[in-house]
């Protein structure tokens, strides 16, 4: 049943951001461009295969993509911040 349903759901052709938050799909690539410029971390993606590809994207940009840090280097960021404070607060 759901895969029907979201078959039939077409992305809109007009900006509807302000009203429903929904971008369409020239809003995306420029948004998603934009973040890719910002922000390192994040690259675009082809579909992995044709059952996933949006006809309405460019073959190239059909998916955000983020390297997220593993919990370790997450750990050791907060450890460092930690420290600092604690230094910090000895100094002062």
């Amino acid at each position: 049943m759901f895969p029907i349903f979201f078959k039939s759901l077409q992305p809109p052709t007009e900006s509807q951001f302000k009203e429903k938050g929904v971008l369409t799909p020239k809003e995306f690539i420029i948004a998603g461009d934009q973040l890719v410029n910002m922000c390192p971390t994040w690259e675009w993606r082809a579909a992995a295969d044709d059952k996933h590809k949006k006809s309405e994207l460019p073959d190239d940009k059909q998916y955000l993509y983020t390297r997220v840090p593993c919990q370790k280097r997450v750990k050791d960021a907060i450890q460092v911040k930690t420290i600092e404070k604690d230094v910090y607060n000895i100094l002062i």
